[in-house]
């Protein structure tokens, strides 16, 4: 159900934007001992995230109604990616709907 809801390549690209800056800002936060910078992160992967949704997909993000489970599936989706499988993965979810 998560990979239905971010079909379209340029909204999965602004979540991959949003957790890669997300996480730079971790790193930056611990090297400079900035905890700011956590707070930066965060809002970036959140902007990044809903503009995806409301530009592309054309649906509310799941962290409104299940925070936590979007959070996790947002990790693995972009781990999945950077393994090479989201192909696969995609097709997986485009042939359980017919």
């Amino acid at each position: 159900d998560y990979l239905s809801q971010h079909q379209n390549p340029y909204s999965r690209g602004l979540h991959y934007i949003g957790m890669s800056a997300f996480l730079l800002c971790v790193f930056a936060a611990l090297a400079k001992a900035s905890w700011s910078l956590l707070g930066v992160g965060l809002v970036l992967f959140i902007l990044c995230s809903v503009l995806g949704h409301r530009l592309f997909e054309g649906n509310k993000p799941a962290a409104l109604s299940a925070p936590l489970w979007s959070i996790y599936s947002d990790w693995r989706m972009f781990f999945i990616f950077l393994s090479g499988g989201l192909k696969s993965q995609l097709i997986r979810t485009e042939n359980n709907k017919k």
